[in-house]
């Protein structure tokens, strides 16, 4: 059940926080990947008998990353969900959602 509309033009408004560069979702997950991957390559399955099957695992891991990046840069949503935290006050961003137009489905704005 969605809330009724503040206004026309706003539909909801919460407050947001960001969170320190590590500790974004493109990047915390990332590092624990490639430290887990890395150490499986070198310590368990040995990087000369697993070259090029380490290097493709490597080059999949990247290519998530640069895909997970990129969708923060396209979408305020995924921005919003991996790099702040939701706070009720002492706020730095505010976030406005407005209501689906019928005319026109652009995105939605946030100056980040």
């Amino acid at each position: 059940m969605m809330a009724a509309p503040l206004d026309e033009n706003v539909q909801s408004i919460s407050l947001h926080k960001s969170l320190p560069i590590v500790a974004h979702g493109y990047i915390l997950p990332f590092i624990f990947l490639y430290a887990t991957w890395l150490y499986g390559w070198v310590a368990v399955y040995g990087v000369d008998d697993y070259w090029e099957p380490g290097l493709i695992v490597l080059a999949v891991i990247g290519v998530v990353q640069i895909l997970v990046s990129l969708s923060c840069y396209w979408s305020v949503e995924i921005r919003a969900t991996l790099a702040t935290l939701k706070v009720g006050r002492c706020a730095i961003y505010s976030w406005v959602m407005r209501p689906p137009n019928p005319i026109f489905t652009g995105y939605n704005t946030c100056d980040f």
